[in-house]
C-alpha cells in the first residue's frame, strides 16, 4: 500500500539487535490524508533514523503481516 500519510507521532529511536548486528528502531503513528477520523497505522521505522515532525506529510509504502 503506497500512499501519502500525516505523521501523528514518532518515538525516540532505540538500538535493537538483528542478525546483521545492531540497528535503530522507532515507532511511527501515521494517518491517512483526509478528515479527522481517517484510518491510522502504527509502523516501525528501521535503519537510519530521521526525526519527523508531527503534522508533516510523508509518502510511505506499508506492508502488513499477521501471525
Amino acid at each position: 500500500m503506497k500512499s501519502m500519510f500525516k505523521v501523528i507521532s514518532q518515538s525516540e529511536p532505540v538500538a535493537v539487535t538483528t542478525q546483521n548486528g545492531q540497528t535503530q528502531k522507532s515507532v511511527l503513528v501515521l494517518q491517512e490524508c483526509g478528515g479527522r477520523y481517517e484510518n491510522s497505522y502504527v509502523a516501525s521505522l528501521l535503519g537510519n533514523q530521521i526525526q519527523l515532525v508531527a503534522g508533516s506529510m510523508v509518502w510511505a509504502s506499508l506492508r502488513f503481516t499477521a501471525r
